[in-house]
């Protein structure tokens, strides 16, 4: 094993890894009635996770219950939820010289099981679920005393502006993908340490960091 390896990833899963942001609008519609057009999904995208709260009429104490829903209605639908195009092999390549994990505000169960799907559940060597979307740095903090992680070496990839402020509260270095539920104006406002928009990009930023 090459002294690299004590370098680690970890990912965020939703519209990270896996491409469910057309589901989780689907549950939303069938749950919610709210029926929200392309125009609006393109404007929510662009909006900090806050705003979307409030923009949506949800007050902050009712996110946690309503996104526990959501979650629930996902569970049936996991296996039909695809991979982000080239993701698989991605992670393949990456975990040759990274330890990769994932922190997720999915159940460890679902993220196990999509992982398995696609053959590369082996890939990772811990996966922690269940993490509130706006206290992911208390699982991250927690994940890097349990294994161990100095966070000089350790990176945090998302795709919300959630994700990069965790990231930063954590004291790691944020990549940010622009494929997921935030677009990259909102992404560039809080300031990641890498923005990519592919997962040849990806795996590129972090040979460059070897």
């Amino acid at each position: 094993m090459s002294g690299e390896r004590n370098k680690a990833i970890i990912f965020d899963f939703d519209g990270t890894i896996a491409d469910s942001f057309p589901t989780a609008l689907r549950i939303v519609h069938d749950l919610f009635g709210w029926h929200l057009s392309q125009d609006d999904v393109s404007r929510l995208r662009g909006m900090k996770t806050l705003q979307i709260l409030r923009e949506l009429h949800i007050p902050l104490w009712r996110a946690p219950f309503l996104a526990a829903k959501v979650r629930r209605r996902m569970i049936a639908q996991m296996d039909q939820i695809p991979i982000i195009p080239g993701l698989d092999q991605t992670v393949k390549l990456l975990a040759r010289e990274y330890k990769l994990f994932v922190v997720s505000t999915n159940s460890a169960a679902n993220v196990q099981a999509f992982l398995r799907r696609f053959d590369i559940d082996t890939a990772f060597v811990a996966l922690c679920g269940g993490a509130l979307p706006w206290n992911k740095a208390r699982m991250l903090k927690r994940l890097l005393r349990a294994q161990l992680l100095q966070k000089a070496d350790t990176w945090y990839v998302g795709d919300t502006d959630m994700d990069i402020a965790a990231a930063h509260r954590a004291g790691i270095r944020a990549v940010a993908v622009a494929w997921g539920y935030s677009n990259i104006h909102i992404l560039e406002q809080h300031h990641p340490e890498a923005l990519v928009f592919t997962g040849e990009e990806l795996e590129q930023h972090f040979r460059d960091q070897r």
